[in-house]
């Protein structure tokens, strides 16, 4: 896009894609179908020409604006995609979605890098910023101990789950015996 900030790139609820041009026009200058789901999230990559497409029913896709059209997709998701953000230095997208998973894919490859469950459905998600960051506080700003502590939290994650489970179907077996 341009950079003094005349493109605005919308997505809407009827699953379009549209790009505006304040020098141009009050109309869209690329209108572009999205499958059929409305649009949740989009996220740019650095340069502007690609983004990061979301919807409720758990798409995610790139597209690039000089090409108009989708250049590639990220599989695998179970719900709507509710939240993206894209760290450039290391070429990374976060996504958040209904189905309850935080996922780390890298930008060009595609790759799937880390999946976390969380115990509830998720809204938004965000790269902290290096120095800036609870996890670079409580893990020194090692890499290896953040690692280590995304494992330790993806167990504790399921661990809490699996306790909120017990708990409840201990619940239903004394409401029964009554």
């Amino acid at each position: 896009g341009r950079e003094d900030g005349s493109q605005i790139i919308v997505g809407t609820g009827y699953g379009k894609l549209r790009l505006y041009d304040t020098h141009v026009g009050r109309r869209p200058q690329l209108d572009v179908p999205f499958k059929n789901y409305r649009i949740t999230c989009l996220a740019p990559e650095m340069c502007g020409n690609r983004w990061w497409v979301g919807d409720a029913s758990g798409n995610l896709q790139v597209f690039d604006v000089r090409a108009g059209k989708y250049a590639g997709a990220i599989k695998g998701f179970g719900g709507s995609v509710r939240s993206l953000d894209i760290q450039h230095t290391e070429s990374l997208i976060a996504s958040a979605g209904l189905d309850r998973f935080v996922r780390v894919n890298a930008l060009r490859s595609r790759s799937s890098l880390v999946k976390l469950y969380a115990t509830s459905q998720l809204t938004a998600v965000r790269f902290l910023l290096k120095g800036d960051s609870t996890l670079d506080t409580i893990a020194g700003g090692s890499d290896d101990a953040k690692v280590g502590l995304l494992k330790e939290e993806k167990k504790t994650l399921k661990t809490a789950d699996q306790q909120s489970y017990a708990a409840k179907s201990n619940r239903s077996k004394k409401r029964r015996k009554k």
